[in-house]
């Protein structure tokens, strides 16, 4: 039966695709409840990864982070770097989003290090751009257009469509800012 948490995580991850957020937190919530019943860790880990992604998507970051810090415990007990990579980064970007800067930066910091290691185009891309948000929030707007600048490259090659799109769409604003339309 651990089928029924990946399943249920499965529709909660496509149910987001066409964001459709409220039957999207549904059916991960769903998924959450049956892995913890089925104690399948690597289930629940996904899960709850998911849904600090979607819960950061919709601008709710103390839930996000809270829930981005539980999936990490549990791929640290597994084994998953890619996962508490993956997970490091929600947590950024929720500690972004409420403004603790040093944590965030620690945050990025320890993923990039890990997407380094694992050679994963996709994490180093998304440490980036969350750096460039960082640094966009903090008004270092030059580094934070080189941060979006090197963030591309690891993004594209990634094809980390929605992140990429948000890359490009921070360096518009950037640029917008300093007046070169």
């Amino acid at each position: 039966l651990p089928a029924l948490a990946v399943l249920l995580a499965a529709i909660g991850l496509l149910y987001r695709e066409i964001e459709d957020t409220q039957s999207a937190r549904e059916y991960l919530e769903r998924a959450i409840e049956a892995a913890r019943l089925e104690s399948e860790p690597a289930a629940l880990s996904s899960a709850l990864g998911s849904y600090a992604t979607l819960l950061n998507d919709l601008g709710e970051a103390t839930l996000a982070l809270e829930t981005a810090r539980q999936a990490m415990v549990t791929d640290t007990r597994i084994g998953d770097k890619q996962g508490v990579a993956l997970e490091r980064l929600e947590a950024a970007r929720a500690l972004v989003t409420l403004k603790r800067g040093d944590e965030a930066e620690a945050e990025i910091e320890l993923a990039a290090q890990l997407g380094a290691q694992m050679r994963q185009s996709d994490v180093t891309g998304r440490a980036l751009l969350y750096r460039g948000d960082l640094l966009a929030a903090q008004n270092r707007l030059t580094e934070a257009e080189r941060a979006y600048g090197r963030s591309l490259e690891y993004l594209t090659r990634a094809q980390l469509k929605p992140q990429l799109y948000a890359a490009y769409k921070a360096m518009e604003a950037l640029l917008e800012t300093r007046g070169d339309v």
